[in-house]
């Protein structure tokens, strides 16, 4: 596993698909039998899977409730054959999540994320975040 070229890919995943919404890249940097291993059901979004087209699903929806959606890698390291991250993602609380209203409020957030690789590519990744931190920052 060439580990610099997959830290180069997480890096164009994080410019052009996460913030410059290509969704089509999905496919080359997500590996076909991609699953994702993170409970999201506390954000209680309509979009619901495991696969790559409900990974593509979810960053719509995500960017229908966080306008001005734009996430920054602030640490990445390696554990093995895994890559820890730490995403930053900030927005504006425009619609509903979690079951709050939009609060129209800035935010920031930070969560700690775990990807392994297959191929080159992404087979499966999972975000450990923290529903009642991010319940409370949404509500200022």
């Amino acid at each position: 596993m060439d580990k610099k070229a997959i830290e180069a890919m997480i890096i164009r995943y994080q410019d052009e698909v996460m913030n410059g919404h290509n969704d089509d890249l999905l496919s080359e940097i997500f590996h076909s039998d991609f699953r994702g291993e993170t409970d999201e059901s506390a954000l209680q979004m309509e979009t619901h899977g495991v696969d790559v087209k409900a990974a593509r699903e979810f960053m719509v929806e995500m960017r229908s409730k966080v306008s001005e959606l734009r996430y920054t890698i602030s640490e990445m390291r390696w554990e093995g054959e895994e890559l820890h991250l730490r995403w930053t993602m900030e927005g504006i609380h425009t619609g509903t999540l979690m079951g709050i209203p939009p609060t129209n409020r800035r935010f920031t957030f930070s969560y700690p994320n775990r990807s392994r690789f297959k191929d080159g590519r992404i087979i499966s990744a999972c975000s450990d975040w923290d529903p009642e931190e991010l319940s409370r920052i949404l509500q200022g």
